[in-house]
């Protein structure tokens, strides 16, 4: 069994793998789906951890942006382009920001809620 400090940190290289493969997911959605896997099977091995809330900050941050991502193509193809285009941007400031507070929080140590 790993020790604490091993776990931890073994933890915290998947977490940023995941991150990583976020980033990828605007450019290829299989990167997302398998970072979304990832996090459901390790996120029980950091139970009562402070980086539990990073595998449910990954997970929050697909879904919603997937409902996001199809409504801003609903909003594009049926009512406009021009605010779809608006709506996306939008979507997407906030999704690379979500990463970034995630990383940025992962390498200092810090929990999510």
């Amino acid at each position: 069994m790993e020790s604490s400090p091993d776990k931890e940190k073994s933890l915290r290289k998947i977490l940023l793998f995941c991150y990583a493969l976020y980033g990828l997911f605007f450019f290829t959605g299989i990167a997302g789906i398998v970072a979304v896997i990832v996090d459901y099977v390790k996120r029980s091995d950091a139970r009562g951890t402070w980086l539990e809330g990073h595998f449910s900050w990954q997970i929050k941050t697909f879904w919603i942006f997937l409902v996001l991502f199809f409504l801003t193509t609903f909003i594009y193809k049926y009512l406009s382009h021009t605010l779809g285009w608006l709506v996306g941007a939008a979507v997407l400031a906030w999704y690379f920001y979500r990463l970034y507070k995630g990383v940025m929080a992962l390498i200092g140590h810090k929990a999510l809620a």
